[in-house]
């Protein structure tokens, strides 16, 4: 699939990133272009550009306040099911060189301890972390 997309097909990315529950026929009528024609040009970026539809959650309303962003860099293989197989670890994307970059949720500073104390068990190159004190955008980047 080429890189470049369509006009109808930059409209409904920007409407579903806004709110993936958004229908073509809702979208139809706010842009005032033929249903048909959206639907023709979602069956040519659903799955394609489209990975996954998800919910953006507020950690801290379901009791997970403390969020924690780590840059770790060791052992990939082992790091990697670790870090995926973890419960508290909500996004894993590999960093060049054997570099992970890592944000988790705990509830309590306990939780955090463990789950950092663990990560000494992986003789790590270098780690650094740090707590995300506020989040000011997320999951906004449209074309």
């Amino acid at each position: 699939m080429s890189k470049n997309i369509t006009k109808n097909e930059r409209i409904i990315l920007k409407h579903l990133r806004n709110n993936a529950r958004t229908s073509l026929i809702d979208i139809s009528k706010e842009e005032n272009i033929p249903t048909l024609e959206l639907i023709e040009s979602f069956l040519n970026i659903d799955h394609k550009i489209i990975k996954k539809y998800t919910t953006l959650l507020d950690f801290e309303k379901l009791g997970y306040p403390i969020r924690w962003i780590f840059i770790l860099n060791g052992d990939k293989e082992a790091l990697k099911g670790f870090l995926t197989a973890h419960p508290n670890v909500n996004n894993v994307s590999r960093l060049s060189g054997n570099g992970f970059y890592v944000e988790a949720v705990f509830r309590d500073m306990r939780e955090y301890y463990e789950f950092n104390s663990f990560l000494e068990k992986f003789n790590l190159k270098s780690k650094i972390s740090h707590p995300i004190i506020k989040e000011i955008k997320r999951e906004e980047f449209t074309i």
